[in-house]
């Protein structure tokens, strides 16, 4: 069994009885928190004594060295200096990118169709968010839609290819890295040529920019400016290289899987769809068939469209924290010493009946405000809650409303044949497995 079915069973079997159950990965024990109330505690109000994500600390995992895993001491002023890349301005200065992007996006579906009228999904989407990340953040202007030797879009895929024994590899490595590493063993969460890559070419960009008299405020021109104003802890051009790499792995999958996603479940409810599609066209008209940065930001239905995606499938099926301090749950004689390992089963929160009726059904009503205003704030985790939450939310959600805008406002989409089945709620613990299965119809409006 995957750890995260072992997670909905405990979830299914204590919750409502107890507010944690513990049990094991491996030898390591982990606190399931089963309250929500708990796990508002833990990622908000009592942060401070769960600020640390995880316990994985190994220096030649360069790859790792970043705001992901960092320790809270670390984590902070880096997570304070990065907020300004996600301020409405900025968000306003990137719209004009992701939009040629997204027209990108529009035409690599009209060359498809010329082959065959049945696209990949991910295929594509995985490679317009690569584009949007390394065209906003690191400043590459070149393009995987339109260059199939693209070397970010190949990577891109080398980096969330799984497979079942890599899964248990990298549990093992996450766990037991130092015993491994005492025996001679390498380890190492993402393949040697993915760091290679980054620490390659990738890490050229910062050294190049380095002596660059012009500036466009993105990531790599923050990096530079922390690491040369003074009280910052200090960066090297490798843990400034894994920055990159973490937003790049984090900024293209999540929002490729949730476009992907969204349009597999539009074609199974095509009068969702076009309901979806009236609200866009709706909203192009009134705007002279150009979306403003302004334009998108109404289209509620659209929005609530891509949070019940979200919901049916979290990028993460549990939030890892580690408490920092020794914590005293409330009215209990529990304590959950320091360095103990927090779960915060996202997934099965998501499909839990109290708080969705019918969670195994996409209903986007779910996300409307008569629903989701009555509803446990910690309810929904598609993002994170509390400090450290994904700082990178607002630009997902760009990036993923210009996609679909793109997509939706000129093709319509339905199952085909080589989409053959309903994915099992278990199949959902490895995304990556279903996305190579989902392949829908796809026919330009003009055709309809």
């Amino acid at each position: 069994m995957h750890h995260t079915n072992i997670v909905e069973e405990l979830y299914k079997r204590f919750k409502g009885k107890e507010k944690m159950v513990g049990f094991y990965v491996f030898t390591r024990p982990v606190a399931l928190i089963l309250d929500l109330d708990l796990v508002r505690q833990i990622l908000v109000k009592d942060f401070n004594n769960f600020a640390n994500r995880g316990s994985y600390h190994n220096d030649k995992d360069l790859l790792m060295a970043n705001i992901f895993f960092w320790d809270v001491e670390r984590w902070r002023p880096l997570r304070n200096n990065m907020r300004t890349l996600f301020k409405p301005a900025k968000m306003r200065s990137m719209f004009n990118n992701v939009q040629k992007c997204a027209k990108d996006l529009k035409e690599a579906f009209d060359e498809a169709l010329t082959l065959e009228d049945n696209v990949h999904m991910n295929k594509l989407s995985v490679l317009f968010t690569v584009d949007t990340i390394t065209r906003c953040f690191f400043g590459i202007e070149n393009s995987a839609l339109r260059d199939k030797h693209n070397e970010c879009g190949r990577i891109a895929s080398k980096i969330t290819a799984r497979t079942n024994y890599s899964v248990l590899k990298q549990l093992l490595g996450l766990n037991y890295y130092d015993m491994l590493q005492a025996l001679g063993m390498e380890v190492r969460i993402f393949a040697k040529e993915v760091e290679d890559f980054f620490m390659g070419p990738i890490k050229q960009i910062i050294r190049d920019r380095e002596y660059c008299e012009a500036k466009t405020g993105d990531l790599v021109d923050l990096l530079l400016e922390m690491r040369d104003n003074q009280g910052q802890p200090g960066m090297t051009f490798n843990e400034m290289t894994a920055q990159m790499f973490i937003f790049f792995l984090a900024g293209h999958e999540s929002g490729a899987v949730a476009i992907a996603f969204v349009l597999y479940e539009l074609a199974h409810h095509p009068n969702i769809q076009d309901k979806v599609r009236e609200e866009i066209l709706g909203v192009l008209k009134q705007h002279n068939n150009e979306l403003s940065y302004e334009a998108s930001m109404k289209l509620p239905y659209l929005e609530q469209v891509i949070a019940e995606t979200n919901r049916r499938y979290p990028i993460l099926n549990f939030l890892e924290r580690t408490v920092t301090q020794d914590y005293r749950l409330e009215n209990s004689n529990i304590v959950l010493e320091k360095g103990c390992t927090i779960y915060i089963p996202v997934y099965s929160i998501h499909y839990d009946p109290e708080f969705y009726e019918n969670p195994q059904e996409f209903h986007p009503q779910h996300f409307h405000s008569s629903e989701s205003g009555s509803r446990h704030p910690m309810a929904f985790l598609g993002f994170g809650e509390g400090p450290r939450n994904c700082i990178g939310m607002r630009m997902g959600q760009m990036q993923m409303i210009l996609g679909l805008v793109a997509l939706l406002s000129n093709f319509k989409f339905s199952v085909c044949e080589k989409t053959v089945r309903k994915f099992k709620i278990s199949d959902h613990v490895f995304n990556t497995r279903i996305l190579d299965e989902i392949w829908l119809k796809v026919e330009k409006l003009e055709k309809i």
